[in-house]
């Protein structure tokens, strides 16, 4: 499996937050995407991307039995503990921390349980945190771990492949999705990018999260089994080559700014529009 394991966030499953549901109704990280004719996503597809008529429930170990996040929760806590979230939260709010201004509005893409969004929020208070995914009980858990932080949003339900995403602003200053791409079908990829430059407001960033080829760099070989695994679970699953994430986002209007090497061979990428 890649370094963090699997998909903390449900909204694999959907893609997003409709796709999650809809991920899985979204299964796109759990968290599928419309017209792809597989419902899968990374937990935010399904849930963000529609049409998939595959939900992978909330993370992707719980939705396709890979690494169940749940086999030490407490049935009576709303709350979905992800070990890898628990894992990847504080090097990623690291990065955000530099990459971001000091105060802005941010949009989560298929958010999962909500761990991210608890500890980002927290780390970032001057910023205004939208979480989203498609899966109910996701949502429950992202209320009761960001309850109390006065910056955290409700969450919504967002479909990545939908043409418009309603519930969001029309501008915010930073789109945050981890673990959807090689969770979903392809087509979700160039709907989130899409998606991004139609919301990102001038010197916006979107930042993607998680395990992906290069065509330059050796992949390691947990990433290969990774890519394996999912390619099994699902013909439209897989990790992504940057090379072809790029084009996706070239269409949209976006480059790739930063590359940035993150803790168990994943990658936070930082796209926006050229300046």
């Amino acid at each position: 499996m890649s370094g963090d394991g699997y998909p903390a966030s449900s909204a694999r499953r959907g893609v997003g937050a409709r796709g999650r549901g809809n991920a899985a109704r979204t299964l796109a990280r759990s968290h599928a995407c419309s017209g792809s004719g597989s419902g899968s996503g990374s937990g935010s597809c399904r849930g963000s991307c529609s049409g998939s008529g595959i939900g992978i429930g909330i993370g992707i170990g719980i939705g396709i039995g890979i690494g169940d996040d749940r086999s030490m929760q407490d049935d009576s806590d709303p709350r979905i503990h992800s070990p890898a979230a628990e894992r990847n939260r504080a090097p990623i709010l690291a990065q955000l921390q530099r990459l971001l201004p000091p105060r802005g509005s941010a949009l989560e893409i298929a958010s999962g349980g909500g761990q991210h969004a608890a500890h980002f929020a927290a780390g970032l208070p001057q910023w205004r945190w939208q979480p989203s995914d498609g899966d109910a009980r996701a949502q429950a858990s992202i209320a009761a771990w960001c309850a109390g932080l006065p910056n955290v949003l409700a969450p919504i339900t967002l479909d990545v492949m939908a043409p418009a995403w309603p519930g969001v602003p029309a501008t915010v200053d930073a789109i945050f999705c981890a673990n959807l791409i090689h969770i979903a079908p392809w087509p979700c990829c160039g709907a989130l990018m899409r998606g991004a430059a139609r919301h990102l407001g001038d010197g916006g960033l979107l930042l993607t999260y998680g395990p992906y080829l290069e065509d330059a760099v050796e992949t390691a070989e947990s990433n290969l089994a990774f890519d394996a695994e999912l390619r099994r679970r699902h013909p439209d699953w897989g990790l992504r080559r940057i090379e072809d994430v790029a084009a996706q986002a070239a269409a949209a209007g976006l480059r790739l700014r930063e590359r940035v090497a993150m803790p168990a061979n994943n990658l936070l990428l930082a796209w926006a529009r050229p300046s």
